[in-house]
């Protein structure tokens, strides 16, 4: 949205009076699934549900379920041209349950949501959904048809079951790769924030809840809703950030997702059944020592060489927080330094991906104003010239030098005589003999 990685949060028909509640939990989506707000009606006592919406930062997805159901695709130029525009609107959905083929009133074929999908393309920009019953636990052939329909996918893996998420997502997956959002429902409170982190987990970058007047009712669930926004949407950029799965294992039963943002490496992880775990993680480039802040919980984990333990009592997440990135600095300050062939003045930072390789060097001598440096060792006793091998956590390489300083020498009066040393350049507190000539 806006050129911007857009991780959906919020609810199914949120009405107008509750919009502001709504974002008070921390919603950013709302949809007009079973409602139909005025979008371009005048009222002299409030704004229309579009702009008020826009005005507390909601974006909006639209509902055209009743207008496929007719099955005439010549409509919708007409309706997208009036009602798309809107700025709050940031999707839009094109039909409910189009693969209910058992409600006859629901389904709609697939060439036929095709027609509607191609027609509504035509004059708007908005990407277009719509939601698929079926994908959550029936075969891949009830949703295949609808692939050419559709620029990102739906499904509504409702219940306990955490499975049901993934087993939507893979079906997605296996048509076609899009963008994935799920309808959920107000399940027990205790699970919301798990589940939550689960369908995040398997790949979904939207989480509409169904319905507001479920949630609203409800206190725990309406808190339990909030700490799932407000904790998601504080990790989005690491969300959506640097995929470094292939770093990490988890215990078995345990899902996760290991991510890098801003000199951090994430690390989201969930357990969806109600067996205890306790296991390892195996962290690439993870040192004995190294703390592991355990986010949202205020407690750290002292790590052992590549890896460490935690314990998952049952339905649960956890969210591991390792600073990582590299810099290069040099003693004293402020010399040159060569990274992977690019001469740089120390000290400098890098975000480099845990595990992979790089080259560290140095110029050497480095002169000015009559001193010079040359090169001493480097902090981890490698060469001048060598390789290293990007850690998971944050560590700086020192290259040291020692000073030089030239030795100025003069005979005084100049028709005296002469002055010769040996070295003309020496190191701080060392001596240099001198021999002199008399004329």
């Amino acid at each position: 949205v806006d050129g911007a990685p857009y991780l959906a949060l919020g609810f199914f028909s949120v009405g107008y009076d509750d919009l502001q509640l709504a974002a008070n939990q921390g919603a950013n989506t709302v949809s007009a699934l079973l409602m139909s707000p005025a979008t371009d009606c005048f009222s002299t006592r409030q704004k229309n549900y579009l702009d008020r919406a826009y005005e507390l930062g909601l974006g909006f997805m639209p509902d055209s379920s009743t207008t496929a159901r007719l099955r005439m695709p010549e409509v919708f130029p007409a309706i997208m041209q009036r009602f798309a525009p809107h700025l709050a609107n940031i999707a839009w959905m094109l039909v409910d349950e189009p693969d209910q083929s058992a409600v006859w009133w629901y389904y709609i074929p697939g060439p036929t949501l095709a027609a509607e999908y191609i027609s509504a393309k035509s004059v708007t920009s908005l990407p277009i959904l719509s939601n698929f019953q079926r994908a959550a636990w029936s075969s891949t052939a009830e949703v295949a048809p609808y692939v050419s329909a559709v620029d990102f996918w739906m499904a509504e893996p409702y219940g306990e079951d955490f499975g049901s998420v993934n087993y939507a997502i893979d079906m997605f997956n296996s048509l076609r790769p899009r963008p994935v959002w799920l309808a959920q429902n107000a399940i027990d409170a205790r699970l919301l924030v798990p589940k939550a982190y689960w369908a995040v987990i398997g790949g979904a970058t939207g989480i509409i809840y169904f319905d507001w007047d479920a949630f609203k009712s409800d206190p725990e669930k309406m808190a339990a809703a909030r700490q799932a926004f407000g904790e998601l949407n504080g990790l989005k950029s690491a969300i959506f950030g640097r995929n470094l799965d292939s770093i990490v294992t988890a215990p078995a039963g345990i899902g996760y997702i290991a991510r890098q943002d801003q000199g951090t490496v994430y690390i989201a992880a969930a357990n969806p059944t109600a067996t205890l775990v306790r296991g390892k993680f195996t962290v690439a480039g993870l040192a004995a020592g190294d703390q592991v802040p355990v986010l949202f919980e205020n407690r750290t984990i002292t790590a052992s060489t590549g890896e460490f333990y935690d314990l998952f009592p049952g339905v649960s997440r956890h969210v591991y927080a390792i600073q990582s990135g590299i810099t290069v600095a040099t003693n004293p300050a402020g010399l040159q330094v060569v990274v992977d062939g690019t001469t740089l003045t120390a000290p400098q930072t890098f975000q480099r991906t845990p595990g992979s390789s790089h080259t560290l060097d140095v110029v050497t001598p480095q002169a000015a104003s009559g001193v010079r440096r040359v090169f001493g060792s480097w902090s981890d006793s490698g060469a001048k010239s060598h390789s290293i091998t990007a850690p998971v956590t944050a560590t700086t390489y020192t290259a040291s030098f020692t000073t030089q300083y030239l030795l100025t020498t003069a005979a005084s009066p100049p028709a005296g005589g002469t002055v010769t040393a040996t070295p003309r350049m020496v190191v701080s507190k060392v001596s240099a003999r001198c021999s002199s000539s008399i004329v």
